[in-house]
């Protein structure tokens, strides 16, 4: 409690210490030493097939928005699949769920805008209904690169820039509008504009959006057969119907400060596909989903102080949410047999403060989330769980000799779970973490090298502890916190042509929660294995101006022991050893832009419930192709530039599994306009 305590105090008097200073003082100019040590920031660019940009000194990647090629109003987890070495799987539930170097996907932390969507019930956010309308860019960061992004995030970090949180500020209004469609009727359409406006000398930005999806079904492969299926080439219970909007307001003063805030939501009708491996799958449709989500950003730009200079930034955020599930008997989807919903309602406050160090910089941040949900089993009074997560932590990173920096922070989470519906509660838990990292320009400038070694724990969600799941889990409310020991070695290719990125990382996972099934068949997560895993990550890209070609390689071993079973060492589910991607585009005729893409996945592994031995999954392969033309429309008008697109997903109309019995979606033909 007392070193919490201190590293709460610090934040709050760095903090004030920036806010505190001249506020006459204008920003830091950008070739400032102090300025200058903050090289996580830093990165290149180049254009490619997925315009993946590497950030030099960390295992990161930003991928903009607008060069996937997705439909309009396209859901998160489509736009994921397309960032090398993310692995992304829609689970049993329906849900889109994340994996980074062997992690769980509640390992991962996303966060929206500079807001944790992964702070929960069930700490993981669903990509599968969370809309891309508005946001411009996917950072990821796999590993731990910082300990400042508040408690359970040890497994990566995923964060989706929309624009009130240190986005970028268009320079005159800009005004999109998207349609599509595909062979099996999908409609979709998405909108949005910025306009910047001239006000005391900064700027003050508007931004808003709003999209809309029909999916009625999706194609079922020719490799894949669903036994449910009414429909020869189509799969069972695939449906959506989703809106989706948002709005957002961000002044930026001409020193550098900036207050912003944004509100976005969305609302959806979907089916849940059922397992095609298994006896007895889940007969699941989600009636009724909608998230709002309504958020507070500050910021004081690089200010000088009596000692130096720094920055603070604020973030408040709710993030609330309401999910109505049914089981129904059989596929017929007429008989229901069980109803869940679930009321949330996360409100999260992260205050991050920087300050020169002589010629370092000293980092901190605390954060808050506390998270409440009322849970309704078939029309019985509501369960009330309440979960409080906080998180203190600082760095300081220090120049060495030349180029060579060292970085090391520490931090301290804790958790709490004061109302469990009656059920035993946890009490507090804490657990520190620490890391210390190591960075160098070499070879004439032409690489950064970086090396990282670092510690973090995960606090069971309430799902985890408490949930019944419609009487298909047996609760345990006496899950440890799972700890992540983990380090990586890297070079980036300081290059504004060629890009290259290589990683290796070994991850070591202690006290892993997993899912163990019952005499009674019933499931239940415990504290048991130690999960390890083990790889290299590859990136590469060229671009020649006419050609553009990206590749990427993630070669792994991720393995799990019972340490408590003596040769117990297995193989984990849904974790290839071998992922392959390569993208390449390039003009063909008329004005017309070809693009084409691969993706290989070696083999994996699950658990079948019916017989709780090993399946496997063999090694399987999703190609894809498009051509798009521009138009020009006219200048001076709302619109000036009309892109036509046509897409083949799944080309080859493979049987491509993200888990058993789950297979993705068949040969899809898309059709796209775009306006700008």
């Amino acid at each position: 409690m007392r070193r919490r305590t201190l590293a709460c105090l610090s934040g709050l008097a760095l903090a004030s210490l920036i806010l505190g200073s001249d506020a006459r003082a204008q920003r830091v100019p950008r070739d400032s030493t102090a300025d200058s040590v903050r090289t996580r920031l830093e990165k290149f660019s180049i254009t490619a097939g997925r315009s993946a940009t590497t950030v030099g000194g960390t295992s990161s990647i930003i991928v903009r928005i607008d060069s996937l090629h997705l439909t309009p109003a396209a859901p998160l987890d489509m736009a994921l699949r397309e960032v090398p070495f993310l692995l992304v799987r829609t689970n049993s539930r329906g849900e889109a769920e994340l994996s980074v170097r062997g992690s769980d996907s509640r390992q991962a932390a996303v966060l929206f805008d500079g807001l944790p969507l992964s702070i929960g019930w069930d700490h993981r956010s669903d990509a599968s209904v969370f809309p891309t309308t508005g946001i411009g860019s996917v950072t990821v960061v796999r590993g731990l690169s910082t300990l400042l992004q508040g408690p359970n995030a040890l497994g990566g970090v995923i964060d989706l820039g929309l624009s009130s949180y240190r986005g970028e500020q268009p320079s005159r209004t800009q005004v999109g509008l998207r349609l599509g469609t595909d062979q099996l009727g999908t409609q979709a359409l998405a909108g949005d504009f910025a306009t910047p406006i001239e006000v005391g000398g900064g700027q003050l930005t508007f931004r808003a959006g709003a999209g809309y999806r029909d999916v009625r079904t999706v194609a079922l492969s020719r490799d894949v057969r669903d036994q449910y299926t009414q429909h020869a080439h189509e799969r069972t219970n695939s449906d959506v119907n989703q809106r989706d909007g948002f709005l957002s307001a961000r002044y930026l003063t001409p020193g550098g400060a900036w207050i912003g805030g944004s509100h976005s939501g969305y609302t959806l009708e979907r089916g849940v596909m059922p397992e095609l491996h298994i006896t007895a799958p889940r007969f699941w449709r989600y009636p009724e989903q909608n998230r709002a989500l309504s958020l507070f950003t500050a910021g004081t730009g690089r200010r000088h102080t009596a000692w130096g200079s720094g920055d603070a930034e604020l973030v408040v955020g709710r993030n609330g949410s309401y999910t109505s599930i049914e089981s129904f008997f059989d596929a017929a989807y007429d008989s229901i047999v069980g109803r869940e919903t679930g009321d949330e309602a996360t409100t999260t406050a992260r205050l991050q403060a920087d300050h020169s160090l002589g010629r370092g910089e000293l980092r901190t941040a605390m954060s808050y989330s506390g998270v409440r949900y009322l849970e309704g089993l078939n029309g019985a009074a509501p369960n009330e769980y309440e979960q409080r997560l906080w998180s203190g932590a600082f760095e300081v990173e220090q120049p060495l000799a030349g180029s060579l920096r060292l970085t090391a922070g520490y931090a301290l989470d804790a958790s709490t779970t004061p109302k469990t519906a009656g059920r035993e509660a946890l009490g507090r838990l804490s657990e520190w973490g620490g890391r210390l990292g190591v960075s160098s320009v070499a070879f004439n400038g032409r690489w950064r090298l970086h090396a990282s070694a670092n510690r973090r724990a995960r606090f069971a969600a309430l799902r985890e502890l408490y949930s019944g799941a419609l009487n298909r889990f047996e609760p345990n409310p006496a899950l440890r916190p799972e700890v992540l020991v983990g380090g990586e070695v890297g070079a980036t290719l300081l290059s504004s042509r060629y890009q290259f990125q290589g990683v290796a990382f070994r991850h070591g996972l202690r006290d892993a929660i997993v899912r163990t099934t019952l005499p009674n068949r019933k499931f239940q997560r415990v504290n048991r294995d130690e999960m390890r895993s083990t790889g290299l990550e590859l990136l590469g890209g060229v671009s020649t101006g006419a050609l553009q070609l990206s590749a990427d390689a993630l070669i792994q071993r991720v393995r799990i022991e019972d340490p408590a079973v003596s040769g117990s060492e297995r193989k984990p589910e849904n974790q290839p050893d071998l992922r392959l991607g390569a993208d390449v585009q390039f003009p063909a005729v008329a004005g017309v832009t070809v693009r084409a893409s691969v993706d290989h996945s070696g083999r994996q592994y699950c658990v079948n419930p019916d017989t709780q031995r090993n399946q496997e999954i063999v090694a399987q392969t999703w190609t894809g192709a498009g051509v798009e033309r521009a138009f020009a429309v006219g200048r001076g008008n709302l619109f000036s530039r009309l892109v036509a697109s046509l897409a083949l997903d799944n080309l080859t109309d493979a049987g491509v599994y993200d888990q058993c019995g789950l297979p993705q979606p068949g040969r899809t033909l898309r059709l796209g306009l775009a306006l700008r």
